[in-house]
């Protein structure tokens, strides 16, 4: 995984406005089917974890465990976040590259 430039890309997807972060907003996002990839904290909850599995199967979304939930937090500007969802099609790719 290329750290640098997973942080680089995802900082500029959240600048672009082209994320949703939060396990309600993410949800949301998923069922509206705006999501196109779903970011995971490693150190996520067990609990929400699984959810999020769930509704991303039911969906067809690929879900990618990275960084810890303060990294995944502080490179959009937020305070710490378990799960983010990438919603431009072009930013998605980007990030699968990188990882």
């Amino acid at each position: 995984m290329n750290r640098e430039k997973l942080l680089n890309i995802l900082s500029m997807a959240a600048r672009a406005g082209r994320i949703a972060s939060g396990v309600t907003l993410v949800a949301e996002a998923i069922k509206k089917r705006d999501a196109k990839l779903i970011l995971m904290a490693s150190d996520t909850k067990e609990e929400t974890k699984k959810d999020i599995y769930v509704l991303s199967q039911k969906y067809s979304l690929e879900v990618c465990e990275v960084l810890d939930k303060e990294t995944l937090g502080g490179i959009i500007g937020k305070a710490e976040r378990a799960v983010v969802a990438i919603l431009d099609t072009g930013f998605s790719k980007a990030i699968k590259r990188a990882i």
